[in-house]
């Protein structure tokens, strides 16, 4: 397996040799993973691309997995297109943009509920999560909606309309503890991403 990194260094392979005779075999997977959400879900501050939890998630669970984590993203159903790839599970993690960027939890409902509905649209036979924001420590002023617990309580009670979506309470799934945060603040460093791994693991295994 070869990891390349992606988030400031600009990686490729030039060359690559292999014994004479050698024989390449693909791997075969067991599920297909799909990560929608901001730079969290993208990994963003862990030390290589591995060490994210969407990643490790996939790895755990042997999926073939897309990660599409993007930072400063939010609940925005214009973003979602089909694609090629056919995953079986879907995780939404959005929160902590919408948070800082919308200042009316109806506005929220609103997005968030749209999303939802485009994502069983266009991926009717997944298994659908919806993860809620983990815990951050952001100054009051950037928070015009109230701890990010607040927003874990208005996900939940969006996702109870749909029947076929599990929500899944991300807000203690990184220890409370700046130690565990790259920034010190908002993106989890490589400790708190095997946090973030570990339980969400926990929570879905009994699911899938």
């Amino acid at each position: 397996t070869i990891h390349l990194p992606c988030h400031d260094v600009i990686a490729g392979i030039k060359l690559l040799e292999i014994a004479d005779g050698a024989v390449a075999r693909p791997h075969e997977f067991s599920r297909k993973f799909l990560f929608l959400g901001d730079s969290i879900t993208q990994g963003w501050n862990s030390a290589i691309n591995t060490l994210s939890y969407a990643y490790q998630v996939s790895d755990h669970f042997n999926a073939a997995s897309v990660i599409q984590g993007v930072g400063g993203a939010f609940f925005d159903a214009t973003t979602l297109d089909r694609g090629e790839f056919e995953p079986d599970t879907v995780f939404i993690a959005f929160g902590t943009n919408d948070a800082r960027r919308f200042h009316s939890l109806d506005a929220i409902h609103l997005r968030c509920e749209d999303y939802i509905k485009k994502v069983l649209r266009l991926f009717p036979e997944a298994q659908i999560y919806v993860i809620t924001p983990i815990w951050c420590k952001t100054p009051g002023a950037n928070k015009p909606l109230g701890e990010h617990k607040n927003m874990d309580r208005v996900i939940r009670a969006i996702t109870a309309e749909f029947p076929n979506v599990t929500p899944v309470r991300g807000y203690d799934f990184v220890p409370q503890d700046e130690a565990f945060f790259a920034d010190g603040h908002l993106h989890p460093n490589d400790a708190g991403f095997d946090h973030y791994f570990e339980n969400l693991a926990k929570e879905i295994r009994p699911l899938l």
